[in-house]
């Protein structure tokens, strides 16, 4: 993102930071006005208000990452802090590596007493792009591979140079492939906020199944499988058994309902 009104958060907190407005991107002109009565709102403090103009924008199919991002700090103002890191989450699938999102997610999640999810080198540095910047980036990168082999078969002078263009675009393809499987597997294993305040993890998916151990509040989980209205989690190195309806499921492929951020 181009600009950063709120560094993060905390900042905000303590000199009173206005809310990002000038980058916001909603793809209609006649949205501007919602977005500007959410401003105003957030600039009163007057949080239900700004939070219902932002929902508004996000059920009209608005789904950019300067509103959930907003909206992230309004929750947060308002100590909502599993909503709050629900909404920094979505706004980082759709733009990840924003440092001010990435600021804002810590620090909600410092403030939530919420464990940060373990990221290995290889997931961090495949998250550095969003599922669509990787796919634009495979298929430019497999065309621009296939165009060079091609050009190499009759243009035997430069035949050198564009085998090793078409093995290097084939690297970045297999690169961008990688990246783009990496957001796929969201698909099937979403991430998952806790919003029960208290949370008992399963060694089986019944209600009469043997505790396993407490999942902290507001973690952000990681979903393995599903049973039912039972889903398996993993925190950290342990795995269990949690009720689907104990949070909210987070995945850059389908966002949460807006109604769920009230």
């Amino acid at each position: 993102m181009n600009t950063r009104p709120i560094r993060f958060l905390i900042l905000g907190l303590l000199l009173g930071g206005a809310v990002r407005a000038d980058t916001i991107a909603v793809g209609a002109r006649e949205r501007a006005g919602d977005f500007a009565a959410a401003q105003a709102a957030y600039d009163a403090a007057d949080w239900p208000t700004a939070a219902a103009h932002y929902r508004a924008l996000l059920q009209d199919g608005y789904h950019e990452p300067e509103i959930w991002f907003n909206l992230g700090n309004v929750q947060a103002r308002r100590g909502r802090w599993p909503l709050a890191i629900a909404c920094y989450r979505q706004a980082a699938y759709l733009d990840p590596g924003d440092p001010d999102i990435e600021a804002n997610f810590a620090y909600a999640l410092a403030a939530a007493d919420a464990p940060a999810p373990h990221v290995s080198i290889a997931a961090r540095t495949l998250g550095r792009l969003s599922a669509p910047a990787w796919w634009r980036l495979l298929r430019v990168s497999l065309w621009a591979s296939v165009l060079f082999g091609l050009l190499a078969l009759p243009w035997r002078a430069a035949r050198p140079t564009l085998v090793r263009l078409a093995a290097a675009t084939l690297v970045l393809t297999a690169l961008a492939a990688a990246g783009f499987a990496h957001w796929w597997t969201y698909r099937a294993r979403p991430e998952f906020v806790v919003l029960a305040p208290a949370l008992q993890v399963r060694y089986a998916p019944l209600e009469s199944g043997a505790p396993h151990f407490a999942a902290p509040p507001r973690a952000l989980l990681r979903v393995r499988s599903q049973a039912g209205d039972w889903l398996e989690v993993a925190a950290g190195d342990r795995t269990g058994w949690i009720p689907a309806a104990a949070g909210q499921p987070l995945s850059p492929w389908q966002a949460p309902p807006a109604q769920l951020m009230e």
